[in-house]
């Protein structure tokens, strides 16, 4: 999966409670404006996602945000996100149509 460090500009509240329920087993929060995000989508559509739910060039929106993709990462932090980065780096999204040409024994289909 792709990952990506969504930053939380203005209003924190709204990004917060889309990416706990559109990514609930595809997030970790780092700090209260600050999330990593694992999805199979690239920026632009992480991107257009959360303007279209978001909204915030409307009036009297500020749930304002950056999207930076992730492809390593170094440094010292906490175990958890060190272990959530690493497993989320590596799972595979897995589409119908993978599925579809596997035969049960993991062989693909000639």
């Amino acid at each position: 999966m792709n990952i990506f460090a969504v930053f939380g500009i203005e209003n924190k509240e709204p990004i917060a409670q889309f990416i706990e329920e559109q990514y609930s087993s595809n997030f970790f929060k780092v700090k209260d404006d600050e999330w990593f995000v694992a999805s199979n989508k690239t920026t632009s559509e992480i991107n257009d996602f959360f303007m279209e739910h978001l909204k915030p060039k409307e009036a009297g929106s500020d749930a304002t945000f950056i999207i930076i993709p992730v492809s390593n990462w170094n440094g010292w932090s906490r175990n958890d996100m060190w272990e959530w980065l690493s497993l989320k780096s590596q799972e595979v999204i897995v589409t119908t149509e993978a599925k579809e040409s596997t035969s049960s024994d993991g062989d693909k289909d000639a």
